[in-house]
């Protein structure tokens, strides 16, 4: 698909942080000049086109009181990772559940990062997923610091 300018500045404005209003997207169409219609047209074009996949929040976790994170590395068996994962991601204290390769040294291949108020509490939930889905094999990694959380950008401008 051929992109205009406009096309890349409304992907790049896209790509930051929504207007924090009850009209979003109705702030951003005003800033590019259209009609919020035509905005929204365009993020479905670009969506059908496999330009845009999804929008997603980033949620200041520290400044929520959610100061304890801990991603986990589970080692789920193959025929149960799909079941395992979809029980994951039911609990509301984990915000990220992927799965990776494993490797012999290293045999762990799905991956939940959970968000608390203390690290026990955290270890709470991590139980509480343990035993719900039947995973003894897990290793829980605390954030020691965050270095950088910014969104992609895609086009100069």
């Amino acid at each position: 698909m051929e992109l205009t300018d406009l096309d890349r500045k409304i992907i790049n404005r896209l790509s930051e942080d929504l207007p924090s209003d009850m009209t979003p997207f109705a702030s951003l169409a005003r800033d590019q000049g259209l009609d919020e219609r035509d905005l929204l047209g365009k993020i479905d074009h670009y969506r059908e086109h496999d330009l845009l996949r999804r929008f997603a929040v980033i949620v200041a976790h520290h400044n929520a009181g959610f100061v304890a994170n801990a991603m986990v590395a589970w080692q789920v068996p193959e025929n149960r990772i799909e079941e395992t994962a979809q029980t994951m991601v039911q609990f509301r204290e984990v915000s990220h559940c992927y799965e990776r390769l494993s490797y012999p040294n290293w045999p762990y291949n799905i991956y939940t990062m959970i968000h608390g108020r203390t690290r026990e509490q955290c270890l709470a939930v991590v139980r509480n997923i343990a035993e719900q889905t039947d995973t003894n094999e897990y290793k829980v990694l605390f954030t020691s610091r965050e270095f950088k959380k910014i969104s992609m950008r895609y086009f100069d401008s």
